[in-house]
């Protein structure tokens, strides 16, 4: 009389799958692209407070 139906055929998940081969270290390179860049432009908006900050170590180190 009633005819049996699988949950999966009612159920579809394609959000929920696997990740693909090779999907973590892509993400991982994109994030440490991201930390190199993002260092970049701090050094590139303190650099003369930088380079300021290393000479008086320069100095400090050699005596001065």
């Amino acid at each position: 009389m009633f005819k049996k139906i699988k949950i999966s055929n009612l159920l579809h998940f394609h959000a929920i799958r696997p990740k693909e081969k090779g999907q973590g270290s892509a993400e991982f390179g994109t994030i440490l692209a991201g930390l190199i860049v993002a260092v970049l432009i701090v050094i590139a908006l303190f650099r003369d407070a930088l380079i300021a900050l290393f000479q008086r170590v320069a100095g400090l180190m050699s005596g001065g």
